[in-house]
């Protein structure tokens, strides 16, 4: 769930400010997940892991935009926001592989790894939008 309200900073309402809320909830069960990797051209590691997570993420963000006229048919939407974010949440991991460039490794874990780990942290987003508007292109307010 995604919240916008434009307050608009010129008459023509191309530029804009506002505050952007942002909540999602995260929840899938026994899913391979590619975590992280590293090395260089002679040593290489990529590392997956089977794994279930429930959590949750809120942002508030201040977002600055800029968009096409509202009575024009095509639309542009141009946005930068920073904010915070809190996400928190439990992820269990039940088994993890390493792949080497010669081969891999699998570890089984009993009882699963918990992570409970997040907090709060900077959040940053830049978006654009394109499209058309079909029918009549109305200006409203």
């Amino acid at each position: 769930v995604e919240m916008i309200p434009k307050f608009f900073l010129t008459k023509k309402k191309h530029l804009y400010l506002g505050p952007q809320l942002y909540v999602r909830y995260h929840y899938y069960k026994n899913e391979w997940i590619f975590v992280n990797a590293d090395g260089s051209d002679y040593y290489h590691r990529r590392f997956e892991a089977l794994q279930s997570e429930k959590s949750a993420t809120v942002q508030l963000n201040a977002l600055f935009g800029v968009q096409s006229p509202q009575i024009k048919r095509f639309i542009f939407d141009a946005f930068v926001s920073l904010g915070i974010m809190y996400r928190g949440g439990v992820i269990t991991r039940t088994q993890e592989v390493t792949y080497y460039h010669e081969g891999s490794r699998r570890d089984f874990y009993d009882p699963p790894l918990e992570y409970t780990g997040g907090g709060i942290m900077l959040s940053g987003q830049i978006g654009i939008r394109i499209g058309w508007r079909f029918g009549k292109a109305k200006l409203y307010g």
